[in-house]
């Protein structure tokens, strides 16, 4: 788990234990340790992977910019 991760963690909790909760906040804070998940995971897959080719990293762009990659043209 990141430094970055962690804190996020903490965080997060730490507003759960509050009395008067902020929502907004929460679901702030569960958006940013998300993408801190996806980016740890992904750096870590693609530091093992063989280089990509150009329309791989195409289909995997468009995963993450919500146009489906190669699963919504099936």
């Amino acid at each position: 788990m990141s430094q970055q991760e962690h804190q996020l963690r903490a965080r997060l909790a730490t507003e759960h234990r509050r009395r008067v909760r902020d929502p907004q906040l929460i679901d702030e804070l569960r958006r940013e340790h998300a993408v801190v998940q996806i980016r740890d995971y992904v750096t870590r897959i693609m530091s093992a992977a063989p280089p990509l080719t150009a329309g791989q990293r195409r289909e995997l762009a468009s995963l993450l910019l919500g146009q489906g990659g190669a699963s919504a043209a099936a």
